[in-house]
């Protein structure tokens, strides 16, 4: 009868003979499962494993046993008794303890008190430190060490060993029972760098700095982390998980900062202008921020509108408006729904942002005794409001979606002849005209009498899970750019009537929304776009000839809209100082919105709210997602 191995035969076989398994660490494991959790060989599922690691020796060109592999002297131990000398290699070992390494810890060396270990102390495996700019790279330098056995007892020179990643020098194992590491933050800066043209670097960074710590959602995406793994043939119940360090940029922020922001859209392309005045100081990464008195910048090209946008907070919402707007403008004279470059368009949109941001003692600290870290915060006012003058062309896309084919061509025919400076009869006017009203505020107190507050970003568990220790905060408010449809269309003869309908919400032909809310510490936003829905019909066929008894005066009108787009609102153009201008521009555009919604009429010919829809809204589902 052939010879049936156990578990320890299987264990001794994979240390001292690995080459004859497929993977003998991984054959070492199982067998210290199976021995934990099994009920010796007689269970079954033991058995099986067994058997099955067996058969992989065999596979691998090990020989079959005929009886125990392990060293025996001779007799047996029942009847020589223990063998002593056998022991004597042996070493002292707990069933769940790991072969080599029994214990460890990955300390942050300018805070010693701050640490993670094996064991794990109530199962925190993670430790969030703060990198420090040293050189060109911020880094933060930890301590690591572990003790047990220096040498492999089954003999094998690459254990026992802790297997790294992202440590600063590249190493992938550490040998030394002791020994220092350095970790280092990538800090990514793209969207900062693509919005220098609509917001100053300084300032842009300053925003950053602020809402990347304050946003629960972005806790999980950081610019580096490092993690360290015990490497030994017997893992040990408690010394077998990595333990992982987290980067955090330094960040401290002081200030008193008004944003102008000017965005023209207009047929030649995207122009801004941009101006920050007030104090700014601190740190962010590796950039120092300062602003003294004031700063701005220009751009000039619809290139320059960043096309990705994670950026949580107000950076996110000025980000956001400015796609959004280049976005339907674009779309505006095209059939098909597809973004168009914006010179081929008549359309004129001037956008207007003002922003405050106040920060007062906001720094990033670590918290003494634990792997957390901790925003401090004096206090915080910021306030974000849009002004909206202007109007959105949409005469091709009402054409395409209620003319007939040879409609749209007389419709196409006829803004072409216009724009080459023809004397045409025909109306062609499908505008949405923009307003916009309302403002974000963020503001964030200490409560309590205390004259600083703390936000705790815990290194274990959720984001959700962070501590707000003596915060007061609130983030409401809602933006809201309206649109107003003037439809207008006949061409030499051929009437049409044209009308809007009201939107979703039944307040105005169409709505960009943007909300936020603070919830239960949480900050959250909301995006509504209502949608455009047309409806339309030609009514009449008008005879017109032109002769020497034809008064022109008694047409239908001609009306070239030549120049529409390149013509900005009078007034607020001859306002030199940017400031002066977009506070007025906000103030107008607020008045504008509140006299359309008053004024609405949603039905004005009576439609049944039937049309047909040129732009979805946008999404179906609106839904509060944290930012």
């Amino acid at each position: 009868m052939s010879y049936v191995p156990t578990i320890e035969d299987i264990a001794y076989l994979a240390m001292h003979q690995p080459d004859k398994f497929t993977s003998a660490e991984q054959t070492l494991r199982s067998m210290s499962h199976a021995l934990r959790n099994g009920n010796g060989n007689v269970d079954q599922t033991t058995q099986v494993t067994v058997r099955r690691h067996y058969a992989n020796y065999q596979l691998n060109g090990g020989q079959p046993l005929t009886e125990s592999p392990i060293p025996r002297t001779s007799g047996s131990a029942e009847e020589d008794g223990p063998d002593t000398e056998f022991a004597a290699t042996c070493v002292q070992c707990t069933q769940d303890d790991g072969c080599c390494i029994k214990a460890g810890s990955v300390i942050d060396k300018s805070h010693p008190s701050r640490k993670v270990e094996w064991p794990p102390v109530d199962g925190a495996t993670t430790l969030l430190v703060v990198a420090e700019l040293q050189g060109t790279q911020l880094i933060s330098d930890v301590l690591v060490n572990w003790e047990g056995e220096e040498n492999c007892l089954a003999g094998r020179s690459d254990k026992p060993c802790l297997l790294t990643s992202g440590l600063a020098d590249g190493r992938h194992q550490i040998t030394e029972s002791t020994s220092e590491a350095s970790v280092a933050y990538q800090q990514h800066l793209s969207l900062a760098l693509a919005l220098g043209d609509f917001i100053p670097h300084d300032v842009t960074l300053a925003l950053l700095a602020f809402d990347s710590l304050m946003s629960l959602n972005a806790l999980n995406n950081q610019g580096g982390r490092a993690s360290f793994q015990p490497n030994q043939c017997w893992p040990g119940k408690d010394v077998k998980e990595a333990l992982t360090v987290i980067p955090y940029p330094c960040t401290k922020l002081d200030g008193d900062v008004t944003l102008a922001v000017e965005t023209s859209f207009m047929t030649h392309g995207v122009s801004a202008q941009v101006e920050a005045k007030g104090t700014l100081s601190g740190q962010y990464g590796r950039y120092e921020l300062t602003l003294e008195g004031s700063a701005d910048s220009t751009g000039h090209s619809q290139e320059s509108i960043p096309r990705e946008n994670d950026a949580p907070g107000l950076v996110g919402m000025i980000v956001n408006t400015i796609q959004t707007m280049d976005r339907y403008i674009s779309m505006g004279s095209s059939n098909d729904g597809i973004r168009r470059n914006s010179s081929n368009m008549g359309s004129g949109v001037i956008l207007s942002k003002s922003l405050t941001f106040q920060p007062t003692g906001f720094e990033l600290a670590p918290v003494a005794g634990s792997p957390d870290l901790e925003v401090k915060i004096g206090s915080l006012n910021s306030t974000l409001s849009v002004g909206v003058t202007g109007r959105i062309d949409l005469i091709e896309a009402v054409s395409a979606a209620l003319l007939s084919p040879a409609g749209r061509d007389m419709v196409q025919n006829a803004r072409a002849r216009m724009e080459a400076g023809e004397n045409v009869n025909a109306t062609i006017q499908g505008n949405l005209q923009l307003s916009a009203m309302g403002s974000l505020t963020h503001t964030v107190n200490g409560s309590g009498g205390e004259s600083v507050a703390t936000y705790r970003i815990p290194a274990s568990g959720e984001p959700s899970e962070a501590i707000f220790n003596g915060i007061a905060q609130e983030f409401t408010g809602e933006l809201k750019i309206l649109g107003l449809a003037e439809l207008k269309l006949h061409v030499e003869g051929r009437v049409f009537i044209l009308s809007a309908q009201a939107g979703a919400r039944g307040s105005i032909h169409t709505s960009w929304t943007w909300e936020v809310r603070s919830r239960d510490g949480v900050r959250e936003k909301r995006y509504i776009f209502e949608g455009v829905k047309v409806s339309g019909e030609a009514y009449a066929e008008v005879d017109f000839r032109r002769g020497e008894d034809t008064d022109d005066s008694q047409s239908l009108g001609i009306e070239s809209q030549t120049g529409l787009a390149d013509s900005r609102l009078e007034g607020e153009a001859q306002v030199s100082d940017l400031f002066d201008r977009v506070r007025s521009a906000i103030d107008n555009s607020n008045r504008q919105a509140a006299g359309d919604i008053e004024g609405f009429n949603p039905n004005p010919r009576g439609d049944d709210g039937n049309g047909k829809t040129i732009w979805e809204p946008d999404p179906k589902e609106p839904e509060w997602v944290p930012f």
